[in-house]
């Protein structure tokens, strides 16, 4: 038998991809990201009657550097980097907070 076939299995004592969305939104957030508020940031462009595409091309006219793909990333409830969050609430007006989810918005403990 060889020393390789000795060794123990090593297993990832890592979360799982299915895990939790608080051990998701931990892992983002030490990576700069941050997850937005989807109701909130669909409202938003909703009351500016203003379809994904419409808003990325009035971002991108108003010099915020948001594309589409991030837009619908955001609105989807997938991680964004917070430069993404921050240009999004200068967009649309409101304090950066009203859009981040976080533990009280989201309903986790």
């Amino acid at each position: 038998m060889t020393s390789f076939d000795q060794q123990q299995p090593q297993f990832d004592s890592s979360p799982s991809i299915q895990g939790t969305a608080a051990s998701a939104q931990k892992a983002s957030a030490s990576k700069g990201r941050v997850f937005l508020v989807t109701e909130v940031l669909k409202d938003l462009r909703t009351e500016r009657l203003q379809s994904q595409e419409e808003m990325a091309h009035a971002c991108s006219d108003g010099k915020f550097r948001v594309s589409i793909a991030t837009i619908k990333r955001a609105e989807t409830g997938r991680a964004v980097v917070y430069r993404v969050a921050r240009e999004l609430a200068r967009y649309f007006g409101v304090p950066v907070r009203q859009i981040i989810k976080t533990p009280d918005k989201s309903g986790m403990q």
